[in-house]
């Protein structure tokens, strides 16, 4: 069999196919439907895995690396949130979608690469994720429901604090990954898998 992860492209103009994409000029998104489209063309399917991510997390990993300042990523990653829910819902019921939490890497390994597997590897193949994902297991995650003691190691952050500014910025990515996971549990057909993404208070 041969499986192709279109999102591993990190060379070319095309970038990783990330929400949003970061390859080439301004900030892109990619359109999911007509991915779909275009495989199905070519007499394959596609088979999507949603990365679902805290909101905290997600904002203080852009901002380290330098991709704009807390504000931006805020108004970016929200906008990401949004087209990829919107894109979710226009391919249901026309590819196959699953989604995991970051989180579940970490405390649930065995299982993840179980629900990877059966949907990417076909039976009887020996191949398996275990090792693709391993590099996730070390990742740290926070608690994301109290901003206030979140941190985060930003450059001249004593302490790496969050200020109450930052906080109330970051409830507009929190809503948008919210409504996500709902897409996410919202009935996809078989292979949409719930999460715990931001448990609401």
């Amino acid at each position: 069999f041969k499986l192709i992860a279109m999102n591993a492209w990190a060379e070319g103009p095309w970038g990783m196919i990330s929400y949003p994409n970061w390859r080439g000029k301004g900030i892109q998104f990619p359109h999911l439907p007509t991915l779909v489209d275009l495989v199905k063309a070519e007499g394959s399917r596609l088979r999507v895995i949603v990365i679902l991510r805290g909101h905290l997390d997600m904002l203080c990993s852009t901002v380290k690396r330098n991709f704009g300042t807390w504000e931006q990523q805020v108004r970016f990653l929200s906008k990401g949130a949004r087209a990829l829910s919107e894109h979710i819902r226009e391919i249901s019921g026309n590819s196959e979608v699953q989604c995991l939490h970051f989180k579940e890497f970490q405390n649930s390994r065995s299982e993840v690469i179980r629900k990877m597997d059966e949907m990417l590897i076909p039976k009887g193949e020996s191949a398996s994720f275990a090792s693709a994902i391993q590099r996730l297991k070390s990742r740290t995650v926070q608690d994301q429901n109290l901003c206030s003691q979140f941190r985060c190691s930003l450059p001249g952050r004593a302490g790496g604090k969050l200020t109450e500014k930052e906080c109330q910025q970051a409830s507009v990515l929190l809503e948008a990954t919210r409504k996500l996971e709902e897409t996410c549990s919202s009935g996809l057909g078989a292979q949409a898998q719930p999460s715990t993404l931001n448990p609401k208070p």
